[in-house]
């Protein structure tokens, strides 16, 4: 199959998030296949770039210079969707693509879908990641109703509408995309995230005398749940006098500032350690330094990539019982989960993992036994592969 993934966001220059992520394990997935992978992303600058990533054909496009303020989000992301379409057109013309595949956050796909579906000469799949309506309703981001919202979810909506097939990396992004943009549920395929199993691969740790170490990875923000944990170390610093907190990922400097400052007001300070952004391929470095990995975002859409690596690397996982994570931590067996914004139920969590060794030794083992049967790359490139041939079969067959 020849294969072209349109994703703004791919490692390492643009690919922090979710997205990136999970296109990068795609597209190297199916060129270990033998298969042909494009994928179009964005440039860091206004520069536009072809290179390899290994296997795969990586075409960056410059940023788009508008001839206009550009004073809204939704403006540069129709300028950049114009810009993906010009790319898809001029690829296409030279390797006649077997699918075309887009992400369905900020509407990439908008101008191309929109423009050519009536015409198309491959299938069009829609991935869907976590739409901004999914945000605003859950995060409180962007303002509802404001022209971010009202423009941004007529595109994402627009983009599904116009596919072949819509894939949901969790049962809970494909319901909410069928209650919010009528989408058929039933049509939608769930397909959750998986990690490689071999990188994300370290021994129990050790038995602890001085404390549990916990470890944060992600966007260091209020909706991830980073001041939670602070607060729940304070709660729990006479009983876990000695536990410390690793934090990974970047985040508002003011935001920090002020819960480190909560942190130095009750003495606590010295036990966190705040490291920045760290290369994906880095981290079990970081999961084997841990006892517990803690993630208490406040709503995640899909099932949370960083549960399933701290799974695979044997460690407990914290989380909340919102959005997609219960499909992937089971609570009590591959992990604790509290409630969304509940500091005493998290301070609860810390407390009960490092009291009760055994538990947190079964939570381990269930959670790398869980990783490497339901979330591992060669099941997860079983999945993709038969749905592509799927798509395209049923696209043929028209």
């Amino acid at each position: 199959m020849k294969l072209c993934l349109v994703s703004q966001e791919y490692p390492p220059e643009t690919g922090g998030g979710g997205i990136g992520t999970k296109t990068y394990i795609e597209a190297q997935g199916m060129t270990l296949r033998g298969h042909e992978v494009h994928v179009i992303a964005a440039s860091t600058d206004a520069e536009s770039r072809e290179t390899m990533d290994g296997r795969v054909h990586v075409h960056r496009i410059g940023l788009p210079q508008m001839a206009v303020p550009g004073y809204e989000t939704t403006t540069f992301w129709l300028t950049y969707s114009h810009a993906v379409a010009k790319a898809i057109m001029d690829l296409h013309g030279k390797h006649r693509f077997d699918l075309i595949q887009f992400a369905e956050y900020a509407g990439e796909g908008f101008i191309f879908q929109t423009d050519t579906f009536a015409y198309r000469d491959c299938p069009y799949l829609v991935q869907l990641h976590g739409p901004l309506s999914m945000f605003v309703k859950h995060m409180g981001w962007p303002d509802a109703g404001s022209t971010m919202h009202r423009i941004g979810a007529f595109m994402e909506k627009t983009v599904m509408e116009y596919a072949d097939q819509v894939l949901a990396c969790s049962h809970n992004t494909a319901r909410f995309a069928s209650e919010t943009y009528g989408l058929d549920l039933g049509t939608i395929k769930v397909v959750h995230s998986a990690v490689d199993t071999d990188l994300f691969d370290c021994p129990l740790p050790e038995k602890l005398e001085d404390g549990p170490r916990m470890l944060f990875i992600g966007k260091v923000a209020t909706n991830k749940g980073f001041d939670h944990i602070v607060r729940a170390m304070i709660q729990t610093r006479d009983r876990l006098p000695n536990s410390r907190l690793r934090v990974i990922g970047r985040g508002g400097p003011t935001h920090i500032e002020s819960i480190m400052e909560l942190a130095e007001d009750a003495g606590i300070r010295d036990r966190i350690e705040l490291v920045g952004y760290v290369p994906h391929h880095q981290l079990p470095e970081h999961f084997a330094w841990c006892t517990a990995f803690i993630g208490p975002s406040l709503y995640e859409p899909g099932p949370g990539h960083v549960y399933i690596e701290a799974m695979a690397c044997r460690r407990p996982v914290i989380a909340c019982a919102s959005g997609g994570a219960p499909e992937v931590v089971r609570h009590g067996q591959t992990g604790l989960l509290v409630q969304p914004g509940n500091v005493d139920e998290l301070a609860q969590a810390m407390v009960q993992l490092s009291d009760d060794p055994d538990l947190a030794l079964r939570i381990a083992e269930q959670g790398r036994a869980d990783a490497v049967n339901h979330f591992s790359l060669p099941a997860y490139h079983d999945k993709i592969e038969a749905i592509y041939k799927e798509v395209i079969a049923r696209f043929g067959a028209r």
